[in-house]
């Protein structure tokens, strides 16, 4: 199976773009405003003085004011970002019907979650290891996976030193007593038999969503 197509989003660049444009357009409309009816150039104020009135001042004025406002609202989504962190889960699932259900039940949460998908055994082993790829927090495994199988995948993640510690929650058919065996052999985090109703489904990802990620504390 393919990789699942990413969903088209405007790049950080064309966002720049787009606010750049709006602020231009703000200030000159404040600045219309506020000057309306006065000329260019230097007014007497007998309290002051010479006080500065041409639109050039005020644009410099006004966008002082909004990039400081900028850089408090900046903060604050930093400092709630932090607060609410959006973990990352890696979801190893072949068949995408069900990929897209452990998707859409992790989105539906009341905390915000970065999802990847790998459709198969090689390709979530690729993300793992790839040393660009921040590592997720969490992942949602299936056993019967192409090219790898998930209890490789388990083994290759507990076998190394940099991954070991990511918390790996078996979801799968299978309830047969030797797989669960070899999961926990492998030291796989939990094993959960995946349940063939789509609301439980949902349920049971949410369970596992809520406890690893903000029930324990990581170690």
């Amino acid at each position: 199976m393919s990789d699942y197509p990413s969903s088209g989003l405007p790049s950080e660049e064309q966002i720049a773009a787009l606010a750049e444009t709006a602020l231009v357009e703000l200030v000159e409309r404040l600045a219309e405003q506020a000057f309306q009816g006065l000329p260019d150039g230097v007014t007497a104020d007998p309290a002051r003085g010479p006080v500065l009135n041409d639109r050039t001042h005020l644009r410099r004025a006004v966008l002082g004011h909004l990039r400081r406002a900028l850089e408090r609202q900046s903060g604050e989504a930093l400092r709630q970002a932090d607060e609410t962190v959006a973990h990352t889960v890696l979801v190893v699932e072949d068949d995408l019907g069900d990929a897209l259900l452990i998707q859409d039940a992790l989105d539906g949460g009341p905390t915000p979650r970065t999802v990847r998908l790998a459709p198969d055994g090689a390709a979530a082993l690729e993300q793992l290891l790839d040393p660009t790829r921040a590592r997720p927090d969490l992942v949602i495994l299936d056993l019967n996976l192409p090219r790898v199988s998930g209890q490789e995948v388990l083994h290759a993640i507990k076998d190394d030193t940099s991954l070991r510690r990511i918390p790996v929650v078996v979801l799968s058919t299978s309830s047969a007593p030797a797989d669960i065996a070899d999961a926990y052999r492998a030291h796989a985090n939990a094993y959960v038999t995946k349940p063939h109703d789509p609301d439980a489904l949902a349920l049971a990802v949410r369970a596992i969503d809520s406890f690893f990620l903000s029930t324990v504390t990581p170690g």
